[in-house]
């Protein structure tokens, strides 16, 4: 089970302000994101994890952290409906709207594959499979 919060940390900037991080918590291993955002610690509201009216943006900043919190909460459900064992790298990955560049040749035409076929798309899955076939005989001959 993983759980999410959002902080102020305790170091301050160079400009006297604290970032607003989340922290993931999973199997007693902790991963802090940053939110690019930042108050100084008396706007900061600690037990409702939110900035302060005294805050000049208080409204606008607790919408983005709300809709921060929403995020990983749907990032974590997805996980756990699809039943991943997800690791806080990959946590973060999907936050950040990051892609794993270093995908196997083969893990990419089957993914494509599966992508044709809860399309609809029949036909063009079993060309792409059938393509898939002939590079890797070709490559196992060279």
């Amino acid at each position: 089970m993983a759980s999410i919060k959002i902080l102020l940390r305790k170091k301050s900037n160079n400009e006297g302000n604290f970032p607003i991080v989340l922290r993931l918590t999973k199997d007693r291993k902790v991963k802090i994101i940053t939110l690019g955002l930042e108050c100084t610690s008396k706007d900061w509201d600690e037990r409702n994890s939110q900035l302060k009216k005294s805050h000049t943006n208080h409204i606008q900043m607790n919408t983005l952290i709300s809709k921060h919190m929403l995020k990983a909460s749907k990032i974590i459900n997805k996980f756990e409906l699809d039943e991943i064992d997800f690791t806080l790298s990959q946590f973060e990955s999907e936050f950040r709207g990051l892609k794993d560049k270093n995908i196997a040749v083969k893990d990419f035409w089957d993914n494509k594959i599966s992508d044709l076929v809860l399309a609809g798309r029949i036909g063009n899955a079993r060309a792409f499979r059938d393509t898939m076939k002939s590079f890797f005989k070709f490559y196992k001959n060279h």
